[in-house]
């Protein structure tokens, strides 16, 4: 039988829910506000202290994965974090 980590899956579909959604506005990621809108819709079901725990796991991530990966000082455009993050799950 085949063990799945349900909760490290949610929070990457919460991740690249929320990048697609900060890329088509053209906004950044900087607080858990929209991940938690994020997390909302797509969990209904969960209480709210997990709620915030995926919110600000979410957070964590896209600040350490996306954020340390500064060109000259300047924050990489969401769309190639987008690609990136897309790239990565299919190759999983």
């Amino acid at each position: 039988m085949v063990f799945v980590d349900h909760r490290r899956a949610d929070i990457e579909r919460l991740i690249r829910c929320a990048l697609e959604e900060a890329y088509r506005r053209d906004r950044e990621i900087e607080t858990i506000d929209p991940l938690l809108k994020w997390a909302r819709r797509l969990f209904p079901y969960l209480h709210e202290g997990t709620l915030n725990e995926y919110a600000r796991t979410a957070l964590r991530v896209i600040k350490n994965r996306y954020q340390l990966k500064r060109l000259k000082g300047r924050q990489m455009v969401l769309h190639d974090l987008f690609l990136e993050a897309e790239e990565s799950s299919l190759e999983s």
